[in-house]
């Protein structure tokens, strides 16, 4: 079965909750793609693009049965993709 991402940038963990596995039009600047495993990546993507160990993510939406989940990327990675943006340190 296709796996489907979606990286989206919310204001809030509160509004970054509310959006659903259904919910592809909630609004935010979004980017999606396919067939990986994103919390692996996103550890390897901190690794190569910020330097060191991986942080980790942290849950906003925990993984329930259907696959669903959403998650906080590490600051430091977004600082990464995203240079000079203010990213909240965690």
């Amino acid at each position: 079965m296709p796996i489907t991402i979606e990286f989206f940038v919310a204001p809030d963990d509160e509004v970054a909750a509310q959006v659903g596995p259904r919910q592809r039009r909630h609004g935010f600047p979004a980017f999606a793609c396919a067939d990986f495993y994103p919390d692996d990546a996103v550890e390897d993507w901190e690794v190569l693009l910020a330097g060191g160990v991986a942080t980790g993510s942290r849950d906003v939406v925990p993984m329930r049965n259907d696959g669903f989940t959403v998650f906080e990327l590490p600051s430091r990675l977004c600082s990464a993709l995203i240079p000079g943006e203010q990213w909240p340190a965690r």
